[in-house]
């Protein structure tokens, strides 16, 4: 079987889960040499506009992590979409540990969309941020966590600086 045709079969596999069903994750960590597969897919559906698709593959991505899929997450993170999970995205980009992601991250801490209140996407991109750890991210945390922030995340900020020291 060809890289294309294992990457072929894994897309038709992945958009016929049941997700209700469960056993997800557990079939992606079975499944060996997908990460090519899921960097692609994540590329080729936000290519297309396939924004279920690409909500598969960003499931796809927490349960497989990689430092490849960051700049796609990034990107599309960066576009503030009201149409799609952006808390999936912030937390496969946690899974993925990128620096490269510090930036993007950074945006998200200040994002805090009206179906939000609590500030759960900027507090789990604190977490993102604290978990990548370096200089850059924790200044980021240190710039962009404000009194103003729903206290979710500035309280998540406190606890992820506190672990820093």
């Amino acid at each position: 079987m060809t890289a294309t045709d294992h990457c072929r079969a894994f897309d038709d596999r992945l958009r016929a889960w049941v997700l209700h069903e469960g056993g997800l994750r557990e079939w992606l960590q079975e499944q060996q040499g997908l990460e090519p597969c899921i960097a692609a897919g994540l590329r080729e559906t936000r290519e297309a506009g396939d924004w279920l698709g690409f909500e598969l593959y960003v499931i796809a991505a927490q349960f497989v992590p990689s430092r490849n899929y960051t700049a796609t997450l990034c990107e599309v993170l960066d576009e503030r979409r009201d149409d799609i999970n952006n808390e999936d995205i912030v937390d496969a980009i946690n899974e993925g540990q990128e620096p490269a992601a510090v930036p993007a991250l950074r945006r998200a801490v200040r994002w805090i969309p009206e179906h939000d209140e609590d500030g759960q996407l900027a507090r789990k991109a604190v977490w993102a941020l604290s978990r990548i750890g370096t200089p850059e991210a924790l200044e980021a945390i240190r710039d962009e966590v404000t009194p103003e922030l729903p206290f979710k995340v500035v309280e998540a900020a406190e606890r992820a600086l506190a672990r820093q020291r």
